[in-house]
């Protein structure tokens, strides 16, 4: 069983050996290695840390992460949704407890969520809707408006 280790410093919390600061706009928790713009919100179970990038009117709420060196931008985060590796995403929507890692890029205004995984080099732009049980790997492209819901897409297709 894996013991969580709380220090409460004024304005600082040291969780297991690393230092989070309440973000201003929400009160959500940041690392103090993590960069998040004052415009952002992060909402009050939401947490951004690591060396991860929050920026613009991005939102992070509903016990969403974002962490490792990924950066978002413009976006809304939320209902345990993850963001991570070196992820960038401009825009849209990433929720219900989907994921986008890797060197995964979001641009556009796309969905990803219930579960929908995006990774590896992949793509997602435009008004692409991924939901359910998709995953998507190597240097796979979604465009344009199309909706995918279930299966797998890898490397080189193009959809």
């Amino acid at each position: 069983m894996n013991t969580i280790r709380v220090l409460i410093i004024s304005d600082c919390i040291i969780v297991n050996g690393v230092r989070y600061h309440h973000h201003p706009n929400g009160g959500g928790l940041v690392s103090n290695d993590a960069k998040v713009d004052q415009t952002a919100y992060i909402g009050p179970f939401a947490i951004v840390r690591d060396r991860a990038q929050v920026l613009g009117n991005s939102i992070v709420d509903d016990r969403a992460v974002v962490c490792d060196q990924s950066i978002v931008k413009n976006t809304k985060i939320s209902n345990f949704a993850i963001v991570g590796g070196s992820a960038k995403v401009n825009g849209g929507r990433i929720f219900n407890n989907a994921r986008v890692d890797g060197n995964a890029e979001i641009s556009g205004n796309p969905r990803i969520f219930e579960h929908a995984q995006v990774g590896g080099s992949s793509k997602v732009k435009d008004s692409a809707s991924l939901s359910g049980a998709i995953i998507l790997t190597g240097n796979a492209i979604i465009g344009g408006s199309v909706s995918v819901s279930v299966g797998k897409i890898s490397s080189g297709n193009r959809h």
